[in-house]
């Protein structure tokens, strides 16, 4: 985890994938919000699981960051809020062994050493506009394939 400065750039990001099962066809979403600007990013990815665009949307949003940034990042994934805030340094220290998505979560690893995450789970579907947002983005996304 990087250092906290005073004078950090302070981050919201909102993110979400979706993945048809049956069809392999993936999308992701990330909404960052800063200093009352909106920028959405997001992307379709042919053989796809859902919990690799959930991690796919978060690297990609932290790799928008040009310098070192405190991020309030909301997921409505447990797996990644978990893989960020429990199983990421133990992970690490194994040198990521056999884990499933072995290099989304390396590069995510990589990603945290750059910055300040704060990773919240917050309840799918429950009237959270941003997340909701996100979430329709990437289901479009995973439909276009």
């Amino acid at each position: 985890m990087a250092k906290i400065d005073e004078k950090i750039k302070e981050v919201e990001i909102y993110t979400d994938g979706s993945c048809i099962v049956d069809k392999k066809n993936g999308g992701w979403a990330a909404m960052l919000l800063y200093n009352g600007k909106k920028r959405i990013i997001c992307e379709k990815v042919k053989d796809a699981t859902n919990n690799q665009m959930e991690l796919l949307a978060i690297a990609k949003a932290l790799s928008c960051l040009t310098e070192n940034t405190k991020v309030k990042l909301y997921s409505d994934s447990m797996y990644a809020v978990d893989a960020i805030n429990k199983w990421m340094k133990n992970w690490s220290k194994k040198s990521f062994g056999d884990i499933k998505n072995k290099y989304l979560m390396i590069w995510l690893h990589d990603l945290m050493n750059q910055h300040h995450i704060e990773a919240i789970h917050i309840k799918a579907h429950n009237g959270n506009k941003n997340n909701e947002r996100v979430d329709d983005i990437a289901r479009e996304k995973a439909r276009e394939l």
